[in-house]
């Protein structure tokens, strides 16, 4: 009996090993493709002079300002005028 109990033993180390692995490789993987993700988004264009700075904070104002005209026009309150605010921000 001692054999099959050393076999039992073993088997289930080898699960763990093959586990491990796999995490590993999973773990991996999402790493890469996170650092891969963060390294594009982090190639996009940026302003670099105070003037395009302020040009761009000057158009969000102005565009959250305009939503926010038209969400008060359609008289829409909480989760609406949240939603309508989101996609309104996010059209060109």
């Amino acid at each position: 009996m001692q054999p099959r109990a050393r076999t039992r033993v073993d088997e289930r180390g080898g699960r763990m090993k093959m586990k491990a692995s796999f995490l590993r490789v999973v773990i991996g993987a999402f790493a890469a493709i996170s650092l891969g993700a963060s390294a594009a988004h982090a190639q996009s264009v940026k302003p670099k002079s105070p003037a395009e700075i302020a040009a761009e904070n000057n158009r969000i104002a102005q565009q959250n300002e305009d939503c926010r005209r038209q969400a008060r026009e359609q008289h829409l309150h909480l989760v609406k005028r949240y939603r309508f605010m989101r996609d309104c921000k996010r059209r060109p």
